[in-house]
């Protein structure tokens, strides 16, 4: 999975947290309980679910500007 790859290869323990909330959601693991666990804030996965559905796996590089 690319995903998990991703998970791997990275060395950005923040960009891992991004990957490994978004592939929660992608498992069909409702947001909140996403945000419950840690992994991000609601808000901030909002974000980073539109910008992953815009640019990929790439999306998770960047930095939340606000």
């Amino acid at each position: 999975d690319t995903m998990k790859a991703a998970i791997r290869r990275s060395k950005d323990d923040a960009q891992k947290a991004r990957i490994r909330a978004l592939l929660r959601v992608k498992q069909g693991v409702p947001h909140k309980r996403v945000g419950e666990e840690g992994w991000l804030s609601r808000s901030s996965l909002i974000f980073w679910i539109k910008a992953y559905n815009e640019d990929g796996i790439a999306a998770s590089s960047r930095r939340l500007v606000t």
